[in-house]
């Protein structure tokens, strides 16, 4: 299994300072937004995060019919603001 993720995941401070992340990273590829065609090498997508995730993760791949997209909403701002 091939897992594809933004370089930000790569270059994040915490994920850095994780012994453990050292071990992954060296499994992980990077993408550039809009110069690589990632369409015919994705089969799923797991997005975590909020609202603006999930829709940069359909931009990203919105030509394929058909994905599957695993969400899990993790933003805290969306429900936060439900209340007022």
């Amino acid at each position: 299994m091939v897992v594809f993720v933004e370089q930000t995941v790569m270059d994040d401070a915490l994920l850095l300072n994780n012994s453990g992340f050292s071990v992954v990273k060296e499994k992980l590829m990077t993408f550039r937004d809009g110069k690589d065609d990632l369409t015919d090498k994705i089969d799923f997508i797991i997005c975590l995060g909020g609202d603006g995730t999930l829709l940069y993760a359909s931009l990203l791949f919105q030509v394929r019919n058909s994905l599957f997209c695993l969400t899990m909403h993790t933003a805290w701002l969306a429900v936060y603001l439900h209340h007022y």
